[in-house]
């Protein structure tokens, strides 16, 4: 399964945007889950679109934790973004055990119904009126 090599960077004031791009990385890259991170800084959205390292990319998604590191430094964290090849949008058993370990919300949109959906742990870290933000737009 070919995987997603090179990190791409967008940037937008508007956040309907930004889900726009999560769903076309997506759609160009239908045969494998896209992961990523959503973030803010000086009232832009910033996306980075990783590359999947996972051994089974078009069944789970990982991140180098390297991304993770140096997406925090500089943005403030929303979420966690990867899509569902198959299925429906709703968090995988995954993909809640991975979102609680780290604390962190998951997005997930998915390929078959066009829609997201975000699973937010018991504890998180991130601004809680920039994921409010999210929830409300999805």
């Amino acid at each position: 399964m070919k995987k997603v090599k090179t990190k791409e960077k967008f940037e937008c004031v508007d956040l309907n945007v930004a889900l726009d791009k999560i769903k076309k990385w997506s759609s160009e890259r239908r045969l494998l889950e896209v992961c990523g991170f959503l973030g803010f800084k000086n009232g832009e959205y910033k996306l980075l679109l990783c590359e999947n390292i996972s051994q089974k990319p078009s069944e789970y998604f990982a991140i180098n934790p390297v991304d993770y590191l140096n997406f925090i430094e500089e943005y403030n964290m929303i979420c966690v973004f990867h899509s569902h090849v198959k299925g429906n949008e709703e968090a995988s058993q995954f993909d809640v055990s991975m979102s609680e370990n780290c604390c962190i919300p998951f997005m997930v949109y998915s390929l078959n119904t066009k829609k997201f959906s975000i699973y937010s742990p018991r504890n998180n870290d991130v601004d809680k009126d920039l994921l409010q933000n999210v929830i409300d737009a999805i």
